[in-house]
């Protein structure tokens, strides 16, 4: 994916920055500041003189340790975007695994993630994003970004405040998330999801998903009726393409999820 690289090892975002004050042609010194990476000398974020500068390293073996007390877990995906400028660690936790079951008595099996995110150039806080792993084929699929989140601004971060979160936040979605997929699993698709949907993301990309048709109708459709579709199934349909097929870069995945989460009213659960 284009600005996206899949990382193997942790390690490979440890690499050091450092903070510059930026200066015009005329020698004028600016209120702004770039954060240059060492090793290649490269200009990966311009920020403000309050910006608290936490580098990758710093942030992982500060708070990802402190993660074993909810349980084992494993790292799923490792990624930057645009030469380390954002970074994403995604953590997911099979020992809280779910069963979802419809109205035919199909069984899915989810289990909770967390994803710790930085960035160096302030498009991206820092802080956790729960989402969900479906155990579909052998890599599963990516459900549910931002159904809750803990994310602050690069500003009077305090790193045991963080580690707290990551806790709340896997709580609060196995707490209220997990079942609200199971109503979805057992709830009917109806015109209106499908009207939002397309409204929402559009038509093109849903027939890529696999949930309308040429004609724009929803390829569950018959006789006037959209048969054995659910709200999971179809929610399904659109994270499985999100995951496996999608072919722009990581920040645009996560914002289709976004607006899938939105769609489906898991952005409204309190």
């Amino acid at each position: 994916m284009r600005n996206t690289q899949v990382l193997k090892k942790l390690e490979d975002l440890y690499f050091e920055v450092r903070r510059e004050p930026l200066v015009t042609t005329s020698g004028i010194e600016t209120s702004k500041f770039a954060i240059i990476r060492n090793d290649s000398n490269k200009v990966i974020g311009v920020v403000g003189k309050d910006y608290q500068l936490i580098e990758n390293k710093q942030l992982i073996e500060t708070v990802i340790p402190k993660l074993k007390s909810l349980g084992d877990f494993r790292y799923n995906k490792i990624i930057t975007v645009n030469d380390g400028a954002k970074s994403f660690v995604e953590l997911v936790f099979p020992n809280r695994t779910v069963e979802i079951k419809d109205s035919h008595d199909n069984l899915d099996h989810i289990q909770p993630t967390l994803t710790l995110s930085n960035s160096y150039d302030m498009t991206k806080k820092l802080g956790f994003v729960a989402g969900v792993f479906r155990l579909v084929c052998s890599n599963g699929a990516f459900i549910g970004v931002k159904a809750f989140s803990y994310i602050k601004i690069h500003v009077n971060i305090d790193l045991r405040e963080v580690i707290k979160s990551g806790t709340d936040v896997l709580n609060l979605l196995v707490s209220r998330v997990f079942p609200f997929y199971q109503k979805m699993a057992m709830q009917k698709i109806s015109k209106n999801r499908i009207h939002s949907l397309k409204e929402n993301l559009g038509e093109g990309i849903l027939r890529k998903m696999s949930i309308l048709n040429e004609d724009g109708e929803c390829i569950l459709k018959a006789d006037g009726d959209y048969y054995d579709a659910t709200e999971w199934s179809v929610y399904n349909s659109a994270t499985r393409y999100l995951t496996h097929e999608h072919k722009g870069s990581y920040l645009s995945q996560l914002a289709f999820n976004q607006k899938l989460t939105h769609v489906f009213g898991l952005d409204t659960i309190q």
